[in-house]
């Protein structure tokens, strides 16, 4: 717990750890083939997979993104398939049982899904192939991106531990056909920021759900959809919910400064009254002033560009803000 919490502080410090996997594309269609064979027999409607007759002139016919997609798509499915109808012999026999062992939250659409391991039923391990996972059995945070490099697919894995990518490769390793043929990459150590922002959002996943104190569930909700929205690449939308939880919090120190209802002012604004009164320290200062500029870059439209980075950076300011708002500044109880 105290190594996500110094993560979510300052990333760079902390580092995070890095690893690659790769497979041939031709093996992952055999393993979406040896699936819709199971299920033939299985007098079963086979699965409408995209790659399952893959060829090498797959790759003129689809932008590199598309391939990649569809991979990832068919390997999901693929995957939970084989998890709900166990084959009870051949190359799919076996059950991706090292994932079952663990409690894992990710997003779906919007809000947090948790994926509990211990229960009966239908059980989907596709969720380690989610952009973005908690571990909560661990209390770690893991980035998984994926690309295809023709002929291969690569999942570039990032987290919070060192056992965030064990826990991939432990997974992916458990699947069958493709575990056999996967190549990894030495596992790394970095404090770049190019790789220690990566796991970020995971890492705010497991602090809102599992790790802060006394953090009020309306707060901790607009981080929720803030991530969601991030998932989906929707900048703007993720910016304004982080910035309108740093606005609430505000608000609210603002009542206990001024013993009132805080006036209807923009986030700067708000800012700049209660320091008439209180100072925030530089860094809290820092923190509220990055939130307040991604707010402006994604509401005057024409003004400003934003993207990941300035997303990102947007959902690290009312993080942090936040931590200090419960746990140093006025709204410690």
């Amino acid at each position: 717990m105290n190594e996500v919490l110094s993560y979510l502080l300052d990333p760079n410090k902390s580092g995070v750890y890095i690893e690659s996997f790769s497979i041939d594309l031709s093996i992952l269609s055999e393993f979406l083939k040896e699936i819709v064979a199971f299920d033939t027999s299985s007098s079963r409607t086979p699965s409408n997979f995209k790659l399952v007759d893959y060829q090498e002139n797959h790759a003129n016919r689809y932008p590199v993104r598309v391939l990649s997609r569809y991979a990832v798509e068919d390997l999901k499915e693929g995957i939970d398939h084989m998890s709900i109808y166990e084959a009870p012999k051949g190359p799919l026999k076996g059950k991706l049982s090292y994932s079952r062992k663990l409690s894992v939250i990710s997003t779906r659409e919007m809000g947090y899904r948790e994926i509990s391991a211990g229960g009966r039923g239908a059980y989907f391990p596709s969720v380690f192939l989610s952009p973005n996972i908690a571990v909560l059995k661990t209390c770690d945070a893991i980035n998984i991106k994926h690309s295809v490099e023709y002929p291969k697919l690569t999942f570039d894995v990032c987290s919070v531990k060192e056992n965030g990518c064990q826990i991939f490769e432990d997974f992916i390793k458990s699947v069958p056909i493709i575990g056999k043929k996967i190549a990894t990459t030495p596992r790394r150590k970095k404090h770049s920021s190019r790789y220690c922002s990566e796991p970020y959002p995971a890492a705010v996943m497991l602090w809102a759900c599992s790790i802060a104190r006394n953090v009020p569930e309306d707060i901790l909700n607009y981080f929720e959809s803030s991530i969601a929205y991030f998932e989906k690449k929707e900048w703007r939308i993720s910016i304004i919910l982080a910035a309108i939880a740093v606005e609430s919090l505000l608000a609210e120190i603002y009542k206990e400064c001024y013993h009132e209802t805080a006036p209807s002012e923009p986030l700067g604004a708000l800012k700049d009254s209660i320091e008439k009164k209180q100072k925030f320290p530089p860094n809290v200062r820092k923190d509220v002033e990055t939130v307040n500029y991604g707010r402006i870059s994604a509401v005057h439209r024409g003004s400003q560009q934003v993207g990941e980075r300035e997303t990102r950076n947007t959902l690290m300011g009312a993080t942090r803000f936040t931590q200090w708002a419960f746990e140093k500044g006025p709204l410690l109880c």
